[in-house]
């Protein structure tokens, strides 16, 4: 996930790998990343147990003068692995 923004002091990028168990999403492994810049970006790898389906979901957080101004959330499709 990467987001960009413009004229603000920081970003914070949240993904969360999410695997569907027993009628159920968990959150399986989490990453995040906080730039006192406009931008922000994760790339990540992980290994996942194959018979599972699989989603991301991910948040953005835009801040300007320390307080939080914008929010925005992201779920990827489902795939089963």
């Amino acid at each position: 996930m990467y987001l960009d923004a413009h004229s603000v002091d920081q970003v914070k990028v949240v993904a969360n790998l999410q695997q569907y168990d027993k009628g159920n999403w968990r959150t399986i492994k989490s990453w995040s990343v906080k730039n006192n810049e406009d931008s922000a970006g994760i790339g990540k790898s992980y290994y996942v147990t194959r018979g599972y389906l699989y989603r991301l979901k991910s948040y953005g957080y835009v801040y300007v003068n320390d307080r939080l101004v914008e929010m925005d959330r992201m779920t990827s499709k489902s795939i089963w692995y």
